[in-house]
């Protein structure tokens, strides 16, 4: 118990009503702490746990406060336990201070490194625009180079399709001389080289037999002309060399006509074209002057292909045998063509279909044979297996390919030593009959194979290559077997019918 001096001066600084509070707790604070001691002192909800676990504490040690008496000292353990709070307290606050600054050393080790990505970012968001716009630039540079290179590749093809059409205008304005101007195929290319060049374009070097009374008076007649006469040769070319840019040698016996007599056919073929280009040597004629020649599917023979036979063919295999004198004549007269110094130029040509009255003998002149017998009403004798595929053309398509190959510009030639193949329609007698039979019921064949007739229809190609001519040519036949038999049919019904 403290003396009254002692309360007398607490009381005095204090107020009434303190004091008596004062006075209860130090008094009776025991049994006031022993009601509370029944419960823990309560906190506010946001009080973190700690505290409450603080204020839980204290009660005990509030509660034996009222020990004092036994002689354990009630504020040393307030002081004590509120030091250990303060220490708890201080470890939380360093603990955070602790995580707040590695959060920022963290946010400062990245900082660094976002700065770094911004500053290589921003530049290149900086450069992006700039290099957009050369990019841009250099595309329309590229464009326009593209475009001026497009135009001068124009310009430069159109200079040269000039300069074509110029080389053809003046090769065009000489005049041709076609040997063997009276045969079937002879005629048909002098109207087609009139009606092209004009009259008096065409010199016709004949032997005895007239031209067609329309066609003679258009062309210059030079009557007399053997092939096999070196004079009349010379004297022909000394008349009219410098007329000249284009010399067609057509003078040739046929398949059936050469196997009857190959001595004679040879003198004609082969020698006929050794003495045409000696003449023309002999006249000066330039290099200039083409030269050119009818050879034959005959030249290829059993080594040669069966289907799109072409005139390449010929030339890569110089050596295979034709099976035939026909076929090795004509391999002769290319050889002579490639030895010489002018322009030569040669046509395959198919077995031809034509509306004219007469021919020659030959292989695939059955079909004219067997159409004339048709027209006339006799029945017909097929000398070739009734299955065997030949290819033909009808002239009035030939004729229109030899002027292609006449015409053409010697870069436009692709093709080795000139040679070209001018492809048709392929057809067997069985199909042939069965067309002819549509305009003329109840034609009667007998097929009767046998002789050279047979002979060379097996040795030679079932069909022609076409494409060689239509790049370089521009060649395709537009006659097939079905119009073609009627047109044949007709004119011979026509010459029956009218007068003589």
């Amino acid at each position: 118990m403290r003396s009254e001096p002692a309360m007398r001066s607490l009381i005095r600084p204090m107020g009434l009503a303190a004091a008596a509070i004062l006075i209860v707790l130090w008094f009776g604070g025991g049994l006031v702490l022993d009601l509370f001691a029944s419960r823990p002192l309560p906190c506010r909800a946001n009080c973190p746990p700690i505290l409450e676990e603080s204020a839980a504490r204290r009660i005990p040690i509030m509660a034996d406060s009222h020990e004092g008496a036994s002689g354990v000292d009630p504020a040393a353990d307030i002081q004590q336990q509120s030091q250990q709070d303060q220490q708890q307290l201080k470890q939380q606050r360093q603990q955070q201070q602790q995580q707040q600054q590695q959060q920022q050393e963290q946010q400062q080790q990245e900082q660094p490194v976002q700065l770094q990505q911004l500053q290589e970012v921003q530049p290149k968001q900086q450069e992006n625009p700039q290099q957009q716009q050369q990019q841009q630039q250099l595309k329309q540079q590229q464009q326009q180079q593209q475009q001026q290179q497009q135009q001068q590749q124009q310009q430069q093809q159109q200079q040269q399709q000039q300069q074509k059409q110029k080389k053809k205008q003046q090769q065009q304005t000489g005049k041709v001389l076609i040997i063997g101007a009276a045969g079937a195929v002879g005629t048909q290319l002098t109207r087609a080289i009139v009606a092209k060049r004009g009259p008096r374009s065409v010199i016709a070097a004949l032997r005895k037999t007239r031209l067609p009374a329309d066609l003679d008076a258009v062309v210059v007649a030079e009557y007399g002309i053997d092939i096999r006469d070196q004079m009349s040769l010379d004297q022909l070319l000394a008349k009219h060399a410098g007329d000249i840019d284009t010399v067609w040698n057509l003078a040739a016996p046929l398949s059936v006509d050469t196997a009857a007599d190959p001595a004679v056919a040879r003198d004609v073929t082969v020698g006929g074209m050794q003495r045409l280009l000696l003449a023309m040597d002999r006249a000066g004629m330039g290099a200039v002057t083409r030269v050119c020649f009818s050879d034959s599917i005959g030249s290829f023979g059993y080594e040669g292909p069966r289907a799109g036979a072409s005139a390449r063919w010929l030339v890569t295999h110089p050596r295979q045998d034709p099976g035939s004198d026909y076929g090795r004549q004509k391999r002769d007269c290319r050889e002579l063509l490639a030895a010489s110094a002018f322009d030569t130029r040669w046509a395959v040509i198919p077995g031809v279909l034509h509306t004219g009255a007469s021919w020659g003998g030959g292989t695939t002149e059955y079909a004219l044979d067997a159409i004339k017998a048709a027209a006339t009403g006799q029945p017909y004798v097929c000398p070739i297996q009734p299955t065997q595929q030949l290819p033909m053309i009808h002239v009035e398509d030939l004729t229109a390919g030899l002027v292609a190959l006449m015409d053409a510009h010697p870069e436009d030639l692709a093709e080795p030593t000139g040679g070209y193949a001018l492809a048709g329609f392929s057809f067997s007698p069985e199909e042939l009959y069965a067309e002819i039979r549509r305009h003329v019921a109840g034609f009667e064949v007998e097929s009767v194979p046998g002789g050279p007739a047979e002979l060379f229809a097996g040795l030679w190609p079932d069909s022609l290559e076409a494409e060689s001519a239509a790049r370089d040519l521009g060649f395709r036949a537009q006659h097939a077997l079905t119009g073609t038999v009627r047109l044949i049919l007709d004119a011979h019904r026509e010459r029956m019918t009218s007068p003589v």
